[in-house]
């Protein structure tokens, strides 16, 4: 191929509201520096349009990020796939990204942005609960090292420097001071914006990240993740309604934004008390035949009491568990909790002790995941082990707590008080809920805890009225 071919360049400005044509522009130019091309036809549109940027809001370097063009076209390639994960929130297809980078790094060593980007795809694995290994972790922290030898002024290498501190170690203040870095030289990007964000609704302060992510929207309106991340932040507030509005308009930037779908089906539980119209929200998810909203489906079908029909979509499932960024997600226990509440005993104990071989082999090989605490402290208790319970529970909730994390934290009180229910212990499981009715509302609803059938112990003791009427 000859690099004196030419290339069309056609540039377009569309009002975004009404996806109006604003005005658009042809370049032929050769391609012998893509680069060149790049930041020529940027310059011209910008002359064109009689716009000047924002003082620190261009690129910080206008140099070729690599002189290797495919390199550069592996390193595109990779991001484009880990976008996609993001409306699929199929992890697994993470790899193919990293390999790509591989591949784009072993024909450039000193492709910094590519080192960067490899760094995020790591913490993100591991963030999102695809592998939660120290290995993971480490992989990532060695990629943005090597970013930051080969450029030390490179902002991408600050942003996934500030990625990995908050999606690996949870250290908000290294990660915000990663990102301050990163705002000198991209101070309106919405991205890093949204980032903000995102770790201000770990620290609690959930209104000021409804604040950023609404900016962050306005800058981005066609964001997908960024649409959805607004949404769930209203969750998080207990606006329902608002939510609900806000994950719809998602849905239709994308009907494939399967984290939108899923997040909309457990708001409309928690807004109406719904498990069976939550159920049927997560159909579209079912219909594409991925194993983990099937089993999003079978927790919402088990509060509706369609033992049956959760069972059958449990049986069509090859792993011994799903786990996402939340929870371990093991199919026996979710079994073990079907044939509890069925009043099937035999077959409740059995499923559960299943559950405890897998996951007491997980808590040794990662003993600092407080998912698999969490759910082993649940085994434990349908079997009776109530000591051993409760610890693990305990132990879930001190390795994750709400002050270290206001959105996960409280996934791991939810933890607790499934286990102080299964061991019918009533004081212990109001004062859990009614701690997760004062703090981030993504977990338990009155609508909600009226329509669980884990509670029915509950509903003849004055507490109960108490709670419900305190919180409604």
């Amino acid at each position: 191929m000859s690099w004196r071919a030419r290339v069309r360049i056609t540039p377009q400005l569309t009002r975004v509201a009404d996806d109006t044509q604003l005005w658009a522009e042809s370049y032929d130019r050769t391609i012998e520096d893509i680069f060149e091309v790049q930041s020529e036809v940027a310059d011209a549109v910008l002359q064109s349009l009689d716009l000047q940027l924002l003082a620190g809001s261009g690129q910080a370097d206008d140099g070729a990020p690599t002189e290797n063009l495919e390199a550069y076209n592996l390193f595109l390639r990779a991001k484009s796939i880990a976008e996609q994960v993001t409306l699929s929130q199929n992890e697994e297809d993470r790899y193919e990204a990293v390999a790509l980078l591989q591949r784009a790094l072993e024909l450039d060593p000193d492709f910094a942005q590519a080192w960067a980007e490899m760094s995020e795809q790591h913490a993100e694995l591991y963030f999102n609960g695809e592998d939660r290994t120290e290995e993971r972790l480490e992989k990532s922290l060695s990629a943005v090292e090597k970013a930051l030898a080969i450029d030390p002024e490179l902002p991408q290498a600050y942003v996934a420097l500030g990625h990995y501190y908050y999606w690996g170690p949870r250290d908000y203040a290294r990660a915000l001071e990663a990102f301050d870095k990163a705002a000198a030289s991209l101070p309106n990007d919405p991205d890093l914006m949204a980032s903000i964000a995102y770790i201000r609704r770990r620290q609690g302060h959930f209104e000021e990240a409804l604040e950023k992510l609404q900016r962050s929207v306005g800058l981005d309106p066609r964001s997908v993740q960024k649409n959805r991340a607004l949404g769930t932040t209203y969750i998080s507030l207990g606006r329902y309604e608002e939510a609900d509005q806000q994950l719809t308009k998602t849905l239709e930037l994308s009907s494939q934004a399967v984290g939108a779908r899923l997040w909309q089906s457990l708001n409309w539980m928690l807004w109406k008390g719904d498990a069976r119209g939550a159920a049927a929200l997560a159909d579209p998810l079912v219909a594409m035949d991925v194993p983990d909203f099937k089993f999003f489906k079978a927790t919402m079908l088990v509060t509706a009491g369609d033992h049956q029909e959760a069972l059958d979509l449990l049986d069509e499932m090859d792993e011994v568990s799903y786990p996402n960024q939340f929870f371990a997600n093991s199919v026996d226990l979710l079994r073990a909790w079907i044939f509890q509440l069925g009043g099937k005993q035999e077959e409740s104990r059995e499923s559960a002790v299943a559950a405890i071989e897998y996951l007491e082999g997980e808590v040794l090989a990662n003993p600092n995941d407080p998912r698999m605490h969490g759910s082993l402290g649940q085994a434990y208790a349908l079997v009776g082990r109530a000591e051993e319970a409760v610890r693990e529970g305990e132990r879930a909730v001190k390795l994750q707590p709400v002050s270290m994390d206001a959105m996960e934290g409280p996934g791991r009180l939810f933890e607790l008080t499934k286990i102080h229910s299964a061991l019918g212990n009533l004081d212990e499981t109001l004062e859990l809920l009614d701690q997760l009715l004062t703090g981030d509302k993504a977990w338990v609803s009155v609508p909600s805890i009226k329509a669980d059938p884990i509670y029915d112990f509950l509903r003849d003791d004055p507490g109960y009225e108490e709670l419900i009427e305190k919180h409604s």
